[in-house]
């Protein structure tokens, strides 16, 4: 296998620390562009993956990277180091995100992390 073979079967992921995108007082920072959007998103699948008491068939937030396919909703999980995971069952797009807990997406009600 060639080195672009390896470079195009790799999915893309994202790492992201939610306080990044958060100002002082917990709001979503950036005010428009491509950080608004990205922030916009990442809150949607903090506010989809904490919310423990919704029903199971409530569908994930629409992946950023393919709006217009279809399926191109996000699958949201928390993993045993209390992050939250998310992968597009579309365009397998996928990603980590920490320092959520206390935002005002956090729905988990409080929960502890065990």
């Amino acid at each position: 296998m060639n080195d672009t073979a390896i470079i195009h079967s790799v999915m893309p992921s994202y790492f992201i620390d939610l306080t990044h995108y958060l100002s002082d007082s917990g709001l979503i920072e950036p005010k428009r562009g491509p950080a608004r959007k990205m922030a916009e998103f990442l809150t949607a699948v903090v506010a989809h993956a904490s919310d423990f008491d919704r029903p199971g068939d409530i569908p994930g937030p629409v992946c950023f990277r393919c709006r217009k396919r279809d399926r191109h909703i996000v699958e949201t999980g928390i993993n045993d180091d209390w992050a939250i995971v998310w992968q597009c069952v579309a365009c397998n797009t996928q990603g980590l995100i920490t320092n959520w807990e206390g935002t005002f997406w956090d729905l988990s009600s409080g929960l502890e992390s065990s």
